[in-house]
């Protein structure tokens, strides 16, 4: 997510929607990234990914689109490791970018 796609949001959307398209993307950022990091089945690790690159794509958080579509192709999570610590790093880059937009994450985030 780049400051300049959050102005043009801002420049598109009345400030308290782009608020409220930003936080629930913390939210999914958060419950979608936890179920990846954990899940044993392909099926599940697919449709997660599918789901978090689509929301990265809304936010235009590239790089953790990037992340999600490789891991949409991996053929099944015990051969991901590579791509779940890349995913994972990416997470850590979106957590940051919100934070420094001033969006909070959930409360049971670790940080």
């Amino acid at each position: 997510m780049t400051q300049g796609f959050a102005r043009q949001l801002a420049e598109d959307l009345p400030p308290e929607d782009v608020q409220h398209i930003l936080t629930v993307f913390a939210g999914d950022l958060e419950r979608l990234s936890a179920i990846l990091s954990v899940t044993t089945e392909a099926e599940i690790m697919r449709r997660t990914a599918h789901a978090l690159a689509g929301a990265a794509g809304a936010v235009g958080a590239a790089g953790l689109e990037v992340a999600c579509r490789a891991l949409m192709k991996a053929p099944d999570p015990a051969s991901a490791g590579a791509l779940r610590a890349a995913l994972a790093t990416e997470v850590v880059v979106a957590r940051a970018a919100c934070q420094g937009l001033g969006i909070s994450l959930p409360s049971w985030v670790d940080g």
